[in-house]
């Protein structure tokens, strides 16, 4: 999946779960971050190609790094509102009407909430790992699988249904994207939607064409 499918992979299940309802709009914010992070490998291209090769899709997309990475965002914007903070900013910056309430979650929040935050992050990063296993290759590079219990062991598993670029999956995730501004009220079942339209294009995508 590119970045943005993945953002809306881990913010739509956010939504989809009711978090949205109970916690806010932090709550899919903090999920679509961790969502993404486990491609934080992916910068290993800045140094060279070789390194990119050695490390994207397993120094980051494995068990512990998801629990590592999952567990430090969720404790951050927990601790600090970084999200929040950053939303405010933005619409200060922008000068969009109401960014003041962006900021009402900027203060510390209790354990209880950490724990959530906490939770719904690992969950996210995990969400990456599937993915990966499941959108992977293309018509002239080989499936990339990902190895999900390094370093203790370098076994690989991939499950390709969709191959890695595929257009359905990004309107699949506009068009709901759309939907959830159009009908906020009903956001949880607006993602859930989405999910399930999703989950069957890649089934079909896989095993009918």
């Amino acid at each position: 999946m590119t970045t943005f499918e993945h953002v809306m992979l881990g913010m739509n299940g956010a939504i989809a779960a009711g978090l949205t309802r109970r916690c806010g709009w932090p709550v899919a914010a903090v999920a679509g971050l961790a969502a993404a992070a486990p491609d934080w490998d992916g910068l290993t291209l800045l140094f060279s190609s070789s390194a990119f090769a050695a490390g994207h899709r397993l120094w980051g997309h494995n068990v512990l790094a998801c629990v590592l990475v999952g567990t430090l965002i969720g404790l951050i914007d927990c601790r600090w509102a970084v999200l929040p903070r950053m939303a405010y900013w933005l619409g200060q910056m922008l000068r969009i009407e109401g960014a003041a309430s962006l900021a009402q979650n900027s203060r510390p929040v209790d354990g209880r909430r950490c724990s959530l935050w906490i939770l719904v992050a690992i969950i996210a990063t995990f969400s990456h790992l599937l993915a990966d296993m499941l959108v992977s290759g293309t018509a002239t590079l080989a499936d990339w699988e990902v190895s999900l219990f390094w370093p203790w062991s370098r076994r690989g598993w991939v499950f390709p249904l969709v191959p890695w670029g595929d257009p359905g999956m990004t309107i699949v995730f506009v068009v709901g994207l759309f939907a959830l501004v159009r009908w906020r009220p009903h956001a949880q079942r607006v993602s859930l939607l989405t999910l399930l339209t999703l989950a069957a294009y890649m089934l079909i995508r896989g095993f009918l064409c």
